[in-house]
């Protein structure tokens, strides 16, 4: 019993030496073979790894000669394991400094890179101001019409690229500004500022806001807060990228100015109801470019929120956002308050005529007579108003000076004027209500209007007031600007009334052979027959002549009456050429008195006894009518003649036909304000002209 329980013990020990050898020896050799690989390779740190090799098979070969033969070591397998371990800390130590001085070596590639990109942008943007201040000035001597009046399309489209590049370019000066910003290239000049500019700032997109928006922008700020040193025009731009992020983020809810004073500094904070920023994002959104991932892509470049730290840490301040997603979103900046001795040493004589602006009160309206180019001011500080019209009044224009929107718009019913400076912030009716208003009557080459913001020029939102404006310039307002835009506009103004004189005067050139070769024939043809209509025949063209003398006389523009008595006397010559087969009718209310192109009603005549009535056998009548409807003046020709084919007809509304008794009375009332010419036809039937114009041209 004894013998088998020692054998059993030897039989088991044989076997499991052999399974270590099997599996063991097979996974030692695998290492030294992957190891010399890694070796013969010449990896990084391969001295670290030669000692590890020779470690490893050393201990390799020694544990199996302990396990198979029994050969004791007496602590060498433990110096070997110690030193196997040593050598793999060694490496993997190795591996850790060669990897450290990897990632540095990268930041300072990405740091070198990210200053190149720097260059790049500040590079890129100088190189783009060249050719795009190239384009706008191009676009502007074409609208100003220094080589020649423009026909009126062409100056529309000319604006439109004088548009487009003038947006391109606040593009390229936010890209200017951020690249400044980041090689800390920005001048700030710090003055005492009082607190409320913030609110002038809320107040004026207040008044851009739509009216049935959904979101309420309030302010919260103390009026008796002290006033801070800061650069004024850049805490504007501060406040504006910080509420126009708020009301792009914002569906409904409400936007909330703060202010109050910590140490000594101002704390200014917008918060809002928005969608909020996530978490991981907030690190990340005052870096340029960046933006919040969201449904819809948004507009703009990311440059705001970076453009905003970077002037706030200009300004010797500090700003940080928190936001809690679908709660809403706090921005927080702080900005330096003014000392004694600055309020003392810098600002007294300003602060001083702040106070005195509301003292002023000017009798309105006021009006200064000068040259004939009349330039209106809107604006209800009357303390403006007066420096306004103080430095036009020194350019000799004539001025007129009113302070609420109402006022304007009765006073540009009534009278002539051919510029508008508007301010955007005004109570009762805004600038922007105002230029919608204007616009609804004149065009942008009919009457420019320079818009006076407190916003940044480049802004997006200011950039929605092209749809009224024609320019607009930041306050304070840099009087030698303000006179140049005005002189550029009433310049771009005066080549479009150049250009459409000389579209008139060529269309009238165009009638007038047309209508004495046929008046001619007519009068040879009565002189063998009847020598008394010949007579008052030639009455008739006497008629014609003097009216058309008075065309170049009076800039293209007749009294509905004078172009009814031509009417009359070639209707006069038609009606003895064609006796009984000719009828005509007239309806004419001769209480109006409003003018109209010349020669825009007697080629339409024309027109429909030549084409008309003359085609038919049995002849026809012509009704001739002029009658109020409502705020408009209709103007009636109808004939029963002939008739116009439908295809023949829509080739005559888009001006595809040759026939110019028709085509050139279109293309002058096109060139009216509020015109519509509307014509009706069916063949064999006859055909009516009607056309509506605004009794406003009186």
């Amino acid at each position: 019993m004894t013998k088998n329980s020692m054998i059993i013990p030897i039989e088991n020990l044989v076997l499991s030496q052999i399974i270590f050898a099997v599996i063991f020896i097979p996974v030692g050799l695998y290492n030294v073979f992957v190891l010399l690989r890694v070796l013969m390779k010449g990896v990084d740190g391969s001295r670290y790894i030669l000692i590890l090799l020779v470690s490893l098979t050393c201990y390799t070969f020694l544990m199996v000669m302990y396990y198979i033969f029994d050969i004791p070591m007496v602590y060498s397998e433990q110096l070997l394991f110690i030193f196997t371990l040593y050598s793999f800390a060694s490496l993997l130590s190795f591996r850790a400094n060669t990897s450290f001085k990897e990632v540095q070596a990268l930041s300072e590639e990405l740091l070198m890179h990210n200053q190149m990109k720097d260059e790049f942008l500040l590079k890129t943007s100088h190189e783009l101001r060249t050719p795009l201040n190239g384009i706008l000035n191009i676009s502007k001597s074409l609208m100003e019409g220094i080589q020649g009046p423009l026909k009126r399309e062409q100056q529309e489209n000319v604006i439109l690229i004088h548009n487009v590049a003038q947006r391109l370019g606040y593009l390229v000066e936010d890209l200017l500004i951020s690249s400044n910003h980041m090689t800390g290239e920005v001048r700030v000049i710090p003055r005492v500022v009082p607190i409320s500019v913030i609110d002038e700032v809320i107040e004026e997109i207040r008044s851009l806001m739509s009216s049935d928006t959904s979101i309420r922008l309030m302010s919260a700020v103390d009026s008796n807060l002290p006033h801070m040193y800061t650069d004024e025009l850049r805490l504007k731009q501060v406040l504006y990228n910080l509420l126009y992020n708020a009301l792009q983020h914002t569906k409904n809810g409400q936007i909330t100015v703060l202010a109050s004073v910590r140490n000594d500094y101002m704390e200014i904070q917008v918060s809002d109801t928005g969608i909020g920023i996530p978490s991981q994002d907030l690190d990340r959104i005052f870096n340029s470019f960046y933006q919040v991932k969201k449904g819809k892509k948004s507009g703009g470049l990311g440059l705001g929120l970076s453009i905003s730290k970077n002037i706030v840490e200009q300004l010797n301040g500090e700003i940080h956002v928190t936001s809690t997603l679908g709660v809403g979103t706090i921005f927080t900046f702080t900005v330096p308050l003014a000392t004694l001795e600055k309020l003392d040493i810098e600002t007294q004589q300003q602060i001083g005529n702040r106070a005195d602006n509301t003292i002023l009160q000017l009798d309105l309206p006021l009006l200064h007579k000068g040259n004939d180019k009349a330039i209106l001011i809107v604006d209800d500080d009357h303390v403006n108003i007066k420096v306004l019209v103080d430095a036009l009044i020194q350019k000799g224009y004539t001025v007129i000076g009113v302070d609420n929107g109402f006022d304007a718009i009765d006073y540009i019913k009534k009278h002539k004027v051919d510029c508008m400076l508007v301010d955007l912030m005004m109570n009762g009716m805004s600038g922007y209500e105002l230029c919608k208003q204007v616009r609804k009557q004149y065009d942008m080459l009919e009457l420019p209007i320079i818009v006076l913001t407190a916003i940044m020029q480049h802004s997006d939102l200011v950039l929605s007031l092209q749809v009224g404006a024609n320019d607009y310039l930041q306050k304070p307002i840099a009087m030698d600007e303000l006179l140049v835009r005005i002189q550029s506009l009433l310049a771009v103004r005066q080549s479009s009334i150049d250009a459409i004189e000389d579209e008139m005067n060529y269309l009238y050139a165009q009638v007038t052979p047309h209508f004495v070769y046929n008046t001619l024939n007519t009068i040879i043809g009565l002189s063998y027959t009847n020598i008394e209509n010949t007579r008052e025949a030639l009455y008739s063209l006497a008629t014609y002549f003097r009216a058309k003398l008075n065309v170049h006389y009076r800039n293209s523009m007749v009294s509905i009456e004078d172009e009814i008595d031509l009417v009359k006397a070639y209707l006069y010559i038609e009606k003895m050429r064609f006796g009984d087969r000719l009828i005509v009718a007239y309806d004419i209310d001769e209480s109006i008195q409003s003018l109209i192109p010349a020669l825009s009603i007697q080629p339409i005549v024309e027109n429909a006894v030549f084409h008309g009535i003359s085609k038919k056998k049995e002849g026809g009548t012509i009704e001739v009518s002029v009658q109020r409807e409502g705020q408009f003046i209709r103007i009636k020709i109808y004939d029963n003649g002939v008739g116009i084919s439908e295809e023949k007809l829509q080739r005559l509304v888009n001006e595809e036909n040759s026939r110019i008794g028709f085509t050139n009375p279109l293309k002058k009332f096109k060139l009216m304000r509020n015109a519509s010419f509307r014509i009706y036809s069916e063949e064999g039937k006859g055909t009516t002209v009607i056309i509506l114009l605004p009794e406003e041209n009186s």
